[in-house]
């Protein structure tokens, strides 16, 4: 039952951040194209600049609303598959770390569920990286091992007691529920001022 309430879920979130951006964001860009062209036909004033000001805000809104779409699903993993939406994810965090990324060619041949639970694991370990940890490189591994799919992302940050926090401590909890579910088996090895490293191994059939 979990399982396909997860798939429920993941199918609405699809959904919505297709319609997201294929409509609302279409017409924002639609309307910052348009005031583009009216701020080339003004001469500098008044109105030049409110227009300016207004393109500024659109933009805003445009970067903004993309944003959340990553966050909600990002419709790079059903457009592009898995490989381009993890190194895409890698490149975003690699703004603020050092970020190494080894990511095997057939990725985009797993099934659908499993290219989300892969994805989702990703997202949340490099998440709680920003958040917690204080590192400054990060290794993401993601590699298809004969029948099996392999997941390593490892960081120099601070660390922390493993005894001492239970899994429902920084999203760990959600991160090995999926695993379990997709078959897998999830650890995490960790201790203060020794980083943190978080496998995750799913079989490629359930």
């Amino acid at each position: 039952m979990l399982r396909r309430l997860i798939d429920v879920q993941e199918h609405e979130k699809q959904l919505l951040c297709h319609e997201f951006h294929d409509g609302p964001i279409q017409y924002a860009v639609g309307a910052h194209m348009l005031l583009q062209q009216l701020h080339g036909l003004l001469k500098a004033g008044p109105e030049a600049e409110s227009v300016i000001a207004v393109l500024s805000l659109i933009k805003q809104c445009i970067d903004e609303a993309r944003r959340v779409i990553q966050g909600i699903r990002p419709t790079l993993l059903d457009d592009c598959g898995l490989r381009s939406a993890l190194a895409d994810l890698a490149s975003r965090v690699g703004g603020k770390f050092q970020v190494r990324s080894d990511l095997t060619d057939d990725l985009d041949s797993l099934s659908e569920s499993l290219r989300t639970t892969v994805y989702r694991v990703c997202q949340e370990a490099l998440t709680n990286i920003q958040r917690h940890s204080r590192a400054k490189r990060i290794h993401v591994r993601v590699q298809r091992q004969d029948e099996e799919i392999f997941i390593e992302i490892h960081d120099d940050g601070d660390g922390f007691d493993v005894n001492a926090k239970s899994l429902h401590s920084f999203g760990l909890l959600g991160m090995s529920q999926r695993v379990r579910l997709a078959g897998g088996t999830f650890a995490v090895e960790s201790s203060a001022g020794r980083g943190t490293t978080i496998t995750a191994r799913m079989p490629v059939q359930v």
